[in-house]
């Protein structure tokens, strides 16, 4: 699809122009200009998008969270790999349809989550801090969403029971990699290839900048990139450790084998 029929899509789609600019190659300018042309008001929340984790903050919002998931999952291609935005519109029509249909019985007054916020959980799922549980009661066994920084265990927003872990994330994809945010790890990036540029070990770097092994493998693996592509990664990701999780996915041991 070209990027201006894909613009006007996400812009009748109710889109905010920060979200249609990283799917497309136009601008703030270019997509305002295009809402006046077609008339097309924007009537999301302004300011900073949420996180998952407030998204998920109460039992109504996890389930019309939960509800938009389950259509996105069957729509995505590579929900892991990247935001699929069609696979969002397309998700975002089926859920509201559930909605306005009256399909779904909810128990809570919650509104409807937007399409900026669905697009949100669709990030935080591929980065991982946004995954699915099952319920353990024989009598639900329903999936749905929680946050990984609630930890291993959790309520189902359906009848309460607690949560067996997801059948498709393993307990790493859960643990807090590093506590250290994302603008710090960029800092250390840069001080860790001067340090190298000096003449220093690995294992001399890790202990001048108190380095665990995994944040050390990933301020090398973003200093493999020049300064214009380590911002734009570093803005896929809402916390350090999500963006050290991503850059180490591969091979985590390296960073041991490295510096034993």
């Amino acid at each position: 699809m070209d990027n201006a029929t894909l613009t006007q899509q996400m812009v009748q789609a109710g889109f905010r122009c920060s979200i249609i600019t990283v799917h497309t190659d136009h601008t703030s300018k270019q997509v305002n200009r295009l809402r006046k042309q077609i008339g097309v008001e924007y009537k999301g929340a302004s300011g900073p998008l949420p996180s998952g984790a407030c998204l998920l903050s109460n039992s109504g919002q996890v389930v019309e969270a939960t509800l938009f998931m389950c259509a996105y999952l069957r729509a995505a291609k590579n929900p892991f790999v990247d935001v699929d935005v069609q696979a969002v519109m397309a998700a975002y029509r089926v859920y509201t349809g559930y909605r306005s249909a009256g399909e779904v019985a909810l128990a809570t007054s919650t509104e409807a989550l937007h399409i900026d916020r669905a697009w949100v959980i669709a990030r935080e799922y591929r980065s991982k801090e946004v995954v699915v549980r099952i319920c353990s009661s024989r009598r639900c066994r329903l999936p749905y969403l929680v946050s990984s920084s609630m930890g291993h265990r959790s309520s189902c927003p359906f009848c309460s029971a607690v949560a067996e872990r997801d059948r498709f994330h393993c307990d790493v994809n859960d643990a807090v990699l590093t506590e250290r945010p994302v603008a710090e790890l960029l800092e250390l990036a840069a001080r860790v290839q001067d340090l190298a540029g000096w003449g220093l070990a690995d294992h001399e770097v890790v202990k001048e900048l108190g380095l665990s092994n995994v944040e050390f493998l990933a301020t090398r693996r973003l200093n493999a990139y020049g300064e214009p592509a380590r911002q734009a990664i570093a803005k896929r990701y809402s916390t350090g450790s999500a963006l050290v999780r991503a850059l180490t996915r591969s091979n985590r041991g390296v960073a041991e084998r490295r510096l034993a």
